[in-house]
């Protein structure tokens, strides 16, 4: 029986891994710390070793194989403060093939040295992220992304979320110990983290592990925060960081990027390259945001009544909180998400992408009768460029939006806001 904890919520994730269970002798699940990764699998493991503990971890370091003792399928949580047990799961799974035998969770990218092969064939590597919308109960999920991938038209309705609400859960984010408050101090949770992870856990790339200057790091992630699911250049946010601190060189500026990636605080979306000989030359700079926003309100040391008179700085946000759940929801359905810029000046903010060269555009935008014109003009616009070149039709072009009324457009865009969707 698996180790289900008591009141644990399914997450899409789950129906992945089952999925892999069946294939794979191991997987390994990575993602931000509180992103609910041990209680994942805890639901499908019937015996778990936490590495946190001191004496489990210190009898793993003298023999990794300790590690892998218990009833199969064994747990194994933050793997990664012993590296050599990527190996021995490996070797483990080489010697007594099987399905689903164990499982690895990570919140932290661990370093190349210790870890002598990549587990391919053996260890499946899946992504949490924090929850989406459609996960914590605040989208109807009356609108599936599958159906739309499947050029299923949408039928009219209307969002139970207003503006109120979802600048709340942006503040509030997707953590799952979130679920069960419902009282103010719930905001404060991204904030302690946020405080954690620049005085506790980010260390420079020097062989002594020294700590990072905190004041520099602080307002490196503001910056981040400031420039959230922009396609901003690394210079943009050099000489914003420089006018604040001191001696903040672009080798510093990569590192501190590399930290936060290697902490999956950081998302980074890849430029779309369709498959077409198209005459437009396709940028790929990625379009880089906090993997929660409520990690963007907290770095820009913002509150739910400062964001609701500040619409332009929380856009930014919550183009975020979309960008996270259409990650959560392609990952469902075996698709991708990218995004698109060429040279012409035209962008969209999110293309998902099945293997078979399926693809749906999204523009996103807070709404407003001119933002979502003008987000239908850039979907049509990049449809009529992509299939004069050759590319298949879209299956759907979409505005997503915070709040309003799901609607079929005539031009055959389709505005749905973010509280009704789902994988």
């Amino acid at each position: 029986m698996a180790l289900t904890k008591e009141g644990y919520k399914i997450r899409l994730l789950d129906k992945k891994m089952e999925k892999k269970l069946k294939t794979f002798g191991a997987i390994s699940i990575e993602g931000p710390k509180w992103c609910g990764k041990t209680w994942t699998m805890l639901n499908h493991a019937n015996s778990i070793s936490y590495l946190m503990n001191t004496e489990t971890k210190t009898l793993a370091e003298i023999d990794p194989d300790t590690a892998l003792e218990g009833e199969r399928p064994h747990a194994i949580d933050e793997w990664q403060v012993v590296p050599a047990i990527w190996d021995a799961v490996r070797f483990a799974v080489d010697q007594q093939p099987g399905r689903g035998q164990y499982l690895l969770s990570g919140s932290v990218t661990p370093p190349d040295e210790g870890r002598l092969h990549s587990g391919i064939g053996r260890i499946s590597t899946v992504r949490m992220r924090t929850l989406s919308l459609f996960e914590s109960g605040d989208s109807t999920g009356s609108i599936s992304l599958a159906d739309l991938l499947g050029g299923i038209p949408i039928k009219a309705g209307k969002s139970n979320l207003d503006l109120n609400d979802i600048i709340a859960l942006s503040c509030k984010g997707g953590w799952p110990v979130n679920l069960s408050e419902n009282v103010e101090s719930i905001y404060e949770i991204a904030g302690d983290y946020l405080e954690s992870v620049i005085t506790d856990t980010v260390y420079d790339d020097s062989e002594n592990r020294k700590k990072r200057d905190q004041r520099k790091f602080r307002v490196f992630v503001a910056s981040v925060a400031r420039n959230n699911a922009s396609l901003v250049k690394n210079s943009t946010i050099h000489n914003e960081v420089q006018q604040s601190v001191e001696e903040f060189s672009s080798k510093t500026l990569s590192s501190y990027l590399k930290s936060l990636r290697e902490i999956y605080l950081l998302e980074e979306i890849p430029g779309w390259y369709p498959g077409v000989r198209s005459k437009a030359r396709v940028l790929s700079s990625p379009k880089r945001f906090l993997t929660d926003p409520s990690l963007a309100v907290a770095a820009l040391k913002t509150t739910k009544d400062a964001l609701k008179n500040d619409l332009s700085a929380f856009g930014g946000i919550f183009e975020g909180l979309c960008l996270r759940d259409l990650l959560i929801y392609a990952d469902s359905n075996d698709a991708r998400v990218f995004h698109y810029r060429d040279n012409s000046q035209l962008e969209v903010d999110a293309i998902v992408e099945k293997d078979d060269q399926t693809w749906g555009a999204f523009e996103i935008k807070l709404g407003g009768r001119g933002s979502v014109e003008n987000g239908a003009k850039s979907l049509i616009r990049l449809r009529n460029k992509m299939v004069s070149t050759g590319c298949k039709e879209p299956s759907c072009l979409v505005v997503l939006t915070a709040t309003g009324i799901a609607i079929p457009r005539d031009d055959g865009v389709m505005v749905v806001p973010i509280g009704m969707l789902a994988d």
